[in-house]
């Protein structure tokens, strides 16, 4: 799952949440990424290539004619995630890499570690395992 850590050039890293209405039998995690789909107007779950446009804010199970409570990814957005699931391949920083969160992969540009500012693996340096920053728009 993705969290919010900083909006660069932000007066604040507070985001304006939004709802937009949910696609039917969709559970939603909070940190989950979204998109809105343009044939249905309903909040997808992003995979693959799909651009993130959304950051879900609540956990619940869409229903026709519900809402999801959410905010927009703008590029200034810096998120943190986990990279326990990431490839084998190392990525430098500005490198596009794929990640795999919760069984989703998505793709996402690489700002920096928690460990220094070049090298991401899949190996754990603690419990929780490594952290990194990635921009998702």
């Amino acid at each position: 799952m993705f969290h919010l850590v900083k909006i660069e050039y932000g007066r604040h890293n507070v985001p304006e949440p939004q709802r937009l209405p949910a696609t039917a039998d969709v559970a939603y995690q909070n940190g989950m990424c979204l998109y809105l789909d343009t044939t249905t107007h309903t909040l997808n779950v992003a995979e693959g290539d799909v651009t993130v446009e959304y950051i879900c804010l609540e956990n619940t199970v869409g229903e026709a004619g519900g809402m999801v409570l959410c905010y927009r990814v703008y590029p200034q957005m810096l998120f943190e995630t986990s990279a326990e699931e990431y490839s084998d391949t190392c990525h430098s920083v500005g490198d596009r890499a794929q990640i795999a969160v919760g069984g989703l992969g998505l793709a996402a540009e690489v700002v920096e570690d928690n460990f220094g500012a070049q090298v991401v693996s899949t190996e754990a340096d603690s419990e929780e395992g490594r952290r990194i920053l990635v921009r998702l728009a």
